[in-house]
Formats: structure tokens, C-alpha cells, sequence
């Protein structure tokens, strides 16, 4: 269940973990990139139930042809509740939809695959405590420093990580992009269809990021 009122108060610990062997930060072409960011919750009050926040992704890239190369991201965020008593609010909870997780659906507005939405299709997302993602681009040169993408993500969010599925329903957004090169790391602009959507979801979705990429 979702708590939408009540105060919060958590003090917490955030160590990270990663691990770089790609060939280049800003833009790479071969290599591996990995990291962990488990973080402990403790709450101060009634209704803050202490949990364990984990966030985890590898990434990989392997050149293909002459300047083109294929990058592949899975994401991975689960909340591990140490307590049932309280639910997690949701100001704690994940949110999906967007360029970090799943393009094709606009920021943060996925629902959980497992919480019906009822009669109000048009809703607010109450978040959910797990959201997987594996995203892959096909990356190649255009002229100068505009480079082309193609890409396929699937993905999604859920209440309960026990109801994790992969079916005909699962989230997925297909699209092409341009990454304009700049000495901090590209510009992004990605047009995004998502593959599974409801009647009242968009039918394509642009997503922009000033600096970042995978």
C-alpha cells in the first residue's frame, strides 16, 4: 500500500562501489563499467520504517564496424523493507519512466506493473520498491562532433519485487537519437515510441539531457 501523509525523518549511510574499464568516461566504445550504491535508511520516527535502498548497474560497450559501437545498460533498484509494520512512504520509493530508466514513457510516470490503477487511469504513480531495465543503443558517427543513435529499452517498475515478470506487457520503448559532442560529455536528444502502452499514454515521447549518457 502507498502512505501519501505523515512526516519523515531518517538519518542514513550511503557507501558506492564501481569499478571503470572503458576506453573513455565521456564516450566510451569498449569497455565495462559497473557500480553499487547500497544505502541504509534508519528512521526516527513512527513513520519512517528503517530499509535498505540498494541501486546497482553494469554497463558495456564493444565497437562494431569502422566508428560505430553497441552499449548495453541493466539497471537494477530495489528497497529492502526491514520492517512491515509501516509501508515505505513514497517520497522513498522508485519512480520509472524516462531517460535513466525506460524511454518511451515520459519522467516518472510509470505505474507499478502489480497496483491496478482502478478508475483513475490518469493517475498519479505511487512508485514501487523494484525497477529493472536493460538498455541497448547502437551508436555511429554523423559528421563532426553529431552522433546517431538507435535504441531498445525494456523495462518496469513494482510494488512488490516478488511479482517481478517478463511478458507481452513489459514496458518497452524503441527510438533513434542525436549526441552532439562537448569537452563535458554529450548533449542528448532521444524520440522515444514506447512498444506497450494504454489508451491514454503518448505515442511518442522526446527525452533531452544537457550532459550524460551510459
Amino acid at each position: 500500500s502507498r502512505r501519501i501523509e505523515g512526516t519523515t525523518f531518517y538519518t542514513g549511510l550511503r557507501p558506492g562501489l564501481s569499478v571503470d574499464f572503458r576506453d573513455d568516461a565521456l564516450n566510451p566504445r569498449l569497455g565495462i563499467y559497473a557500480e553499487i550504491q547500497p544505502e541504509i535508511l534508519a528512521g526516527l520516527n513512527s513513520d519512517s520504517p528503517t530499509h535498505l535502498n540498494l541501486r546497482a548497474k553494469i554497463n558495456g560497450y564493444l565497437p562494431v564496424l569502422s566508428r560505430a559501437s553497441i552499449a548495453i545498460s541493466f539497471v537494477l533498484w530495489e528497497i529492502f523493507p526491514l520492517s512491515e509494520a509501516v509501508p515505505i512512504p513514497v517520497n522513498r520509493r522508485f519512480f520509472a519512466g524516462g531517460r535513466s530508466t525506460i524511454r518511451g514513457y515520459p519522467e516518472q510516470t510509470l505505474y507499478p506493473r502489480d497496483v491496478d490503477r482502478g478508475s483513475d487511469p490518469v493517475g498519479l504513480s505511487p512508485g514501487g520498491l523494484l525497477m529493472v531495465a536493460l538498455k541497448s543503443e547502437l551508436r555511429f558517427p554523423l559528421v563532426g562532433s553529431l552522433d546517431g543513435t538507435l535504441f531498445y529499452d525494456i523495462g518496469d517498475l513494482f510494488e512488490k519485487p516478488g511479482n517481478f515478470v517478463i511478458d507481452k506487457n513489459t514496458r518497452q520503448g524503441l527510438g533513434f537519437g542525436i549526441r552532439y559532442a562537448t569537452p563535458i560529455g554529450p548533449l542528448l536528444l532521444d524520440i522515444a515510441f514506447p512498444l506497450v502502452r494504454g489508451d491514454d499514454e503518448l505515442t511518442w515521447v522526446p527525452h533531452f539531457a544537457a550532459v550524460g549518457s551510459f
